[in-house]
């Protein structure tokens, strides 16, 4: 197919007799759309209507010959730039001179050489097509907003566009032929013409700033981009630049600078009143976000290293009994990682970045694993846990771990604020549409209660009911706040009631889904994890496995916990040495940090993905950030699972078990460590 832009080319054939429309149409048919006429008024309704790339013409034709037809095919503004090629029995050398006089770009008499007549049609539609594409781009450079000045190597000007002329006011008489010097102001920086020629001379693509003059002796400020522009040998021929006129945009950027200094230097004076402001308090939030994101990355790496070395201690330690300091140091980082986690959960929240999830669970098993979680603390100060569900459906659809962080920061809180008594957990079903059940989440307690006035400013961020709560209980003022959050994100909302020194109900509401009845979902309790260690060491003691970190700590402590499940490890201190060794060896399964000198996590995980044998097998993310963003972007570089740090022994274990079994068959479900909360305060 003859192609002009997207479009096969169109050939209208005008001759009286039908058979020779009929043999043009089978020698062009494979190639061209084929339109045919029998005289010369049909001839310029279809010229007008369909507008073809190419007319083949008799001459002879009763009413209107076709010299007369070329002739009004030209003098027509919409169809004057469509090429004729006579067809024609006229063989003399004067009527070839005619149809090429009133238009025709060739003269093909009969009786026609089919083989050769075809070559000359093919070749004439070549070069209309070439010509309109050139007319295309001349016309795009013509009418450009940009202006364009072409040069030789000298340099000499050898073209401008209209744009040029109207914002520099020199005529293209003026500029032609001349050095495009006589444009400069004399206020350009020599160093700007010495790095654009050595950037052309270089035959690349330079772009920079001029100060120019227009032809009334005004100065403009110009933004170029200058081409080298190369023949089919590939050398260089002309400069191509293409230049906008940016004096407004400067002034008006200066313009804002200094209204920018000045409103810099009144906000230094008016801070109380800015502060206010609405757009000021959400790049404050937004500022703090990102704050908190970064800081709890940070204090997770070496919590890694901390918790890490603590559990190897203990494992490892010969005497008969705990090292009651190990077990103080076990319990302040993990009491630690609960305020980061509320910290890091909040700054999640208020950039967007936490998507409830949806998936099938079990409510016992919901329960079950926030009263296991609270019930220690709860058997130490002699309290009564209590559990209602009564007419609540159990297989149910939502995001459990969700649902549990926000129900135990409630049922901490209540165990911390309570002396004596019982702590109630109670589910109902509020109300039920298309959309599923309205449940309520609540807990109750006999505790030390609050009055009224002070509920208002529990669920706001950074806040408790008094300052004495937080030197007697601590609390970070994030539980509650984030328990709402949550709540809203789910289509519920959280609010409490109390009577000081009677005690206190909180309570959220989540819209869920009914699950099928007979739903044997996997447990993401503690219950769930306990084995993989065992498995591991059973199932898999052959394997080899690869673990990708930069920090030694995290390495030493990852390859001791390995080894200590009686596999074999190796280790690689940034990505491009694991690419490396993944070249080597047939890794089993690879623990890959995210953030390396050298070559971070992703880009080594999606070499890697590129080797042969490596398409399936697992990679798992090790890392600090546990924002949702980087989970996206760990998957996205083709790693299996996410797995957050500090790690947990027997999380770490149950992901690894999850992925060396067959397509994730038989696997121990994992909750997702940043999901994973040891407790909460109430007036927070």
């Amino acid at each position: 197919m003859i192609k002009f832009g997207t479009a096969t080319a169109r050939v209208l054939v005008v001759d009286d007799v039908a058979a020779n429309i009929l043999v043009m149409y089978q020698l062009l048919k494979s190639e061209c759309q084929v339109v045919g006429a029998t005289n010369g008024k049909q001839a310029l309704r279809l010229c007008a209507s369909q507008r073809p790339d190419l007319v083949l013409l008799d001459v002879e034709m009763p009413g209107m010959d076709g010299y007369e037809v070329c002739r009004r095919i030209k003098d027509n503004p919409a169809t004057a730039d469509t090429s004729v090629i006579f067809v024609s029995a006229h063989d003399d050398d004067e009527s070839e001179a005619r149809g090429l006089a009133v238009g025709a770009v060739d003269f093909i008499r009969k009786p026609v050489n089919l083989k050769t007549a075809g070559m000359r049609i093919r070749h004439h539609l070549r070069l209309k097509a070439q010509a309109d594409q050139l007319h295309m781009l001349s016309g795009a450079i013509a009418q450009s907003a940009h202006m364009v000045v072409i040069t030789d190597l000298t340099p000499t000007i050898q073209y401008v566009n209209e744009s040029f002329v109207q914002h520099t006011g020199f005529r293209p008489d003026d500029v032609l032929g001349h050095n495009p010097s006589l444009l400069h102001s004399g206020n350009t920086p020599a160093a700007t013409y010495l790095d654009m020629w050595a950037t052309l001379t270089s035959h690349k693509v330079w772009k920079g700033q001029f100060r120019n003059r227009r032809k009334d002796g005004s100065e403009y400020i110009e933004f170029a981009s200058i081409t080298p522009m190369h023949n089919i040998h590939g050398e260089v021929t002309h400069y191509v630049a293409t230049k906008e006129d940016i004096t407004e945009r400067k002034k008006i950027g200066d313009e804002l600078d200094r209204h920018r200094h000045h409103l810099e230097a009144m906000v230094e004076q008016r801070t109380a009143e800015l502060v206010a402001a609405k757009e000021q308090a959400e790049a404050a939030n937004q500022a703090k976000s990102a704050f908190l994101a970064n800081m709890s990355h940070e204090i997770r790496t070496p919590m890694n290293a901390i918790l890490g070395f603590v559990h190897l201690l203990q494992r490892d330690n010969a005497l008969p009994y705990p090292d009651p300091r190990l077990e103080k140091i076990t319990a302040a980082g993990q009491h630690l990682m609960g305020v980061i986690n509320q910290l890091l959960d909040f700054s999640k929240i208020e950039a967007g970045q936490l998507v409830p999830d949806h998936a099938a669970f079990q409510l016992a098993d919901l329960l079950g694993n926030v009263t296991t979680l609270v019930e220690e603390a709860a058997r130490a100060k002699g309290l009564a846990l209590v559990v209602d569900t009564h007419d609540v459906p159990q297989s149910l659809v939502g995001d459990q771990a969700r649902l549990q962080q926000a129900l135990l920061n409630f049922a901490g809180n209540a165990v911390k604020f309570t002396a004596s008594g019982t702590v109630t957990l109670r589910v109902r079903v509020l109300e039920e549409d298309a959309r599923g059940p309205l449940l309520r989440f609540e807990v109750a307690d006999t505790g030390i209660g609050f009055p009224d006035a002070v509920k208002r400013q529990l669920f706001r961020p950074f806040e408790q009911a008094d300052s004495s709560i937080t030197r007697k209980y601590g609390g970070t003022g994030l539980g509650l706040a984030i328990t709402r959050r949550l709540a809203q994100m789910m289509g519920g909302d959280a609010d409490a009631a109390s009577e000081p020194g009677v005690g206190s109900s909180f309570w959220f509401t989540a819209r869920l889904q009914r699950g099928a009845d007979n739903a044997a979902t996997p447990s993401t309790g503690p219950a769930a994890l306990l084995g993989a260690q065992e498995l591991l060491r059973r199932d898999h003691a052959q394997a080899r496995f690869l673990v990708v970190d930069d920090d030694a700590f995290n390495r030493e402590i990852a390859v001791d916990l390995i080894q200590g499940a009686g596999l074999q490890v190796d280790t690689a201190s940034d990505g491009r040495e694991a690419v490396a060794k993944a070249q080597q060896h047939d890794y089993a399964l690879v623990l890959m940090d995210v953030q390396m000198p050298v070559m971070g996590g992703l880009e080594a995980t999606r070499l890697i993905r590129t080797l042969p044998g490596w398409a399936e097998r697992p990679i798992l993310a090790l890392t600090a950030n546990a924002f949702a963003e980087e989970r996206r972007n760990c998957e996205a570089a083709g790693m299996n699972d996410f797995v957050t740090k500090p790690v947990l022994p027997d999380a770490l274990f149950a992901a690894m078990l999850k992925w060396l079994s067959s397509n994730g068959a038989g696997a121990v479900r994992v909750p997702p460590t940043d999901s994973i909360q040891t407790g909460g305060s109430r007036h927070v």
